[in-house]
């Protein structure tokens, strides 16, 4: 019975720790500092109603992503699937002012607050964590918040750096893979729109082809850019530049094997470039 007391009074004792430091960043308007202190007092003591009402009602902002609940869903398995901790459930039951009993119903969009810290972890979570080549832990669950916080402010090729560096640790981190996904997706979209078709097409393709009308918008624009080597190889020939012109048209082909009129530019080109050695 000690044990336990002891147990109970340290986990209080760092509950009340963090708050103080909470409150101290607070009232410096270190805001983020102090939501990070505030959180991990929830980690300790997730009942503490300060700790709550700060991070519920003071601390203003972006934090916040949806999830559309999905059949099945339970508050723990959400927090499970967001923050790879069951135990965080009562976060989300708070933000969303959900009560204990209150179910959930498919496609109900809930709050998810954004987390920005990374809790304990005891030595056996430690062996199951990724590490980089220098030996160090790396924590996929913190560089997920932060690709999200990214995808939010539509900071997508941040986003999609830090999915990719999850899924170089963790391939079948799906939360990661949906991330590059669409973060690649809208920025491919974006530079197909400014007619930067090759950088597209490069983010394009790290899409999977299954996603949304991917494999539609890739095929779209490789005409799209085999039409832009067509009128330059056009322009090549005009200026007799014969063999660049040439290059262009099979780089047509390349991208667009059916083009209507590349095939015989390059034998029409060809043929000259014979006859002109011919002549020679």
């Amino acid at each position: 019975m000690k044990k336990v007391a002891d147990l109970k009074s340290q986990i209080q004792r760092s509950a009340d720790e963090h708050y103080n430091k909470g409150l101290s960043y607070y009232q410096k308007h270190l805001i983020r500092k102090a939501r990070k202190e505030f959180l991990l007092t929830l980690y300790y003591h997730p009942d503490h109603k300060e700790a709550l009402d700060y991070v519920k009602n003071k601390l203003h902002g972006e934090e916040f992503l949806s999830y559309e609940v999905k059949e099945g869903d339970t508050l723990k398995d959400i927090a499970q699937k967001n923050y790879n901790d069951p135990q965080k459930d009562f976060l989300i039951a708070y933000f969303n002012d959900l009560g204990k009993d209150r179910q959930l119903v498919p496609k109900m969009i809930l709050k998810i607050p954004i987390l920005e810290f990374t809790r304990p972890r005891s030595p056996m979570d430690q062996k199951e964590l990724p590490m980089d080549e220098k030996g160090e832990i790396v924590d996929t669950r913190e560089t997920l918040n932060r690709a999200k916080v990214a995808y939010r402010a539509r900071d997508y090729p941040q986003a999609a750096s830090l999915s990719q560096k999850i899924l170089e640790y963790v391939p079948e981190d799906k939360e990661a893979r949906e991330l590059l996904n669409e973060s690649c997706y809208q920025l491919g979209k974006s530079l197909g729109l400014k007619k930067k078709y090759e950088e597209a097409l490069t983010l394009l393709n790290q899409v999977e082809l299954g996603y949304k009308d991917v494999r539609k918008i890739i095929i779209t624009m490789k005409k799209q850019l085999a039409e832009v080597h067509y009128v330059d190889g056009v322009k090549y020939f005009t200026e007799e530049e014969l063999e660049k012109a040439i290059q262009e048209w099979d780089k047509t082909l390349l991208l667009d094997p059916n083009h209507p009129k590349a095939r015989g530019d390059i034998e029409n080109a060809r043929n000259l470039l014979k006859k002109l050695k011919d002549f020679k």
